[in-house]
């Protein structure tokens, strides 16, 4: 899968990365990993904001999505709804994470991050008018 850095996918998409970012401050979002033996694990994590042109998730060294991500990269991130009408929208994130170099602050937590690099974006805000969903896709491979 093509993946790029946030800072890219927001400059190619700024309307689409502000909604992405709205949704994502709020916790908790879902992360999923994926298991050695190939099943899925899910994970509350968040608020999530950028670093720079970054989007980092943070752990300890010892969490199960740690050895997932050192293992294979590959990430599912499903921001939160505030309720069952859809609320503000909601926004899945699927690509590749690479572990990244934390800052004094997280070292001192004891923290390693993870740098989520995109590569498909789904994105659904509802139109409560008509009641109908309105969808925004987005791939890597697209750009």
């Amino acid at each position: 899968m093509d993946a790029i850095r946030w800072g890219d996918f927001g400059a190619l998409n700024p309307e689409l990365a502000a909604h992405i970012l709205e949704r994502l401050a709020s916790a908790p979002c879902y992360f999923g990993t994926v298991r050695r033996d190939g099943w899925p694990r899910v994970h509350p994590v968040g608020p999530l904001a950028p670093r720079g042109s970054c989007l980092i998730v943070t752990m300890y060294p010892t969490s199960p999505k740690a050895h997932d991500l050192r293992r294979n990269g590959r990430f599912a991130l499903h921001g939160p709804v505030e309720d069952t009408t859809g609320g503000g929208g909601e926004v899945l994130l699927v690509g590749r994470a690479v572990e990244a170099e934390p800052a004094d602050a997280d070292r001192a937590k004891g923290y390693i991050l993870f740098e989520l690099l995109i590569g498909e974006v789904l994105a659904t805000s509802h139109d409560h008018n008509s009641l109908r969903p309105v969808h925004r896709r987005w791939k890597a491979a697209d750009s």
